[in-house]
């Protein structure tokens, strides 16, 4: 079992990645790379932390997170 402190530093990761895969998309053009799996891995963390849900940016909408 995780402890909060745990998914709470793995959120920042994978949020942070999500800003660099942001940035690198628009420089060289959509899509990118695990996009789908990072939004179903950060909505299920925020999940466990009893988070409100919060789209990341248009991606997200446009999966269905």
């Amino acid at each position: 079992m995780k402890t909060e402190k745990q998914i709470r530093s793995r959120l920042k990761k994978l949020e942070k990645e999500m800003d660099r895969q942001v940035a690198q998309g628009m420089e060289n053009g959509w899509p990118v790379p695990f996009w789908d799996y990072n939004c179903v891995e950060r909505e299920v963390l925020r999940s466990i932390l009893g988070m409100r849900r919060k789209p990341f940016c248009a991606a997200d909408v446009f999966a269905g997170i």
